[in-house]
């Protein structure tokens, strides 16, 4: 009798607990956050903000290319001068010690700009990192509440796509899309059009 009633019981716990958890999740909705991160206006400030210091960045660059290529055309001219046979051996000779500090200044500028290079890539990458996140973390709390105040269960974000690259979400019949209504609360604080940012 109780090897009858195990599988039985089992059955109908079971079956509790898939319908329990059906009920209790309610509704889905979906949501398209790529669309909603690119539309935000902080983003749009936050890209713009990013752009002017990559901008910045690169006059700086600029300049330590055009430091560098003088200090190459200084030693070049110096290197001239140390090989001219009209002037005397020890004249060739101190154009010869001028001409090492010339070329020991190509390889300092040089070495200058891979190390802004690499220090400017860095900033960059960690400043649209901490922009990124910030930004992701305002959507995801707005998502949240709404979510909370409508009774969802899951919101699923249809721009979601999977490590191979396909979209996450197959289908979906676009009945309760939450991405306008997001994106009107968070642009409802959005600086006039005109405004400075």
């Amino acid at each position: 009798m109780t090897a009858t009633l195990c599988p039985a019981l089992l059955a109908a716990c079971l079956l509790a607990a898939f319908s329990l958890p059906a009920r209790a999740q309610g509704k889905i909705a979906i949501i398209d956050l790529q669309k909603v991160f690119d539309k935000y206006y902080k983003t749009q400030a936050a890209s713009a903000k990013l752009k002017q210091r990559m901008a910045d960045l690169d006059k700086e660059q600029n300049a330590l290319i055009a430091q560098r290529q003088k200090a190459a055309d200084d030693y070049k001219q110096a290197l001239e001068q140390a090989n001219d046979m009209a002037v005397s051996i020890e004249e060739r000779e101190k154009r010869k010690k001028i001409a090492e500090t010339k070329l020991r200044e190509v390889y300092d500028t040089e070495q200058s700009l891979t190390q802004f290079r690499a220090q400017a890539s860095t900033s960059v990458e960690e400043e649209d990192r901490r922009m990124r996140e910030n930004i992701i973390a305002e959507i995801r709390a707005v998502v949240s509440a709404k979510g909370k105040a409508a009774g969802y269960g899951l919101i699923l974000d249809v721009a979601g796509a999977s490590l191979s690259r396909v979209p996450v979400v197959v289908y979906h019949s676009g009945q309760i899309d939450l991405t306008d209504e997001v994106l009107a609360q968070l642009n409802a604080n959005a600086p006039p059009a005109g405004a400075p940012k």
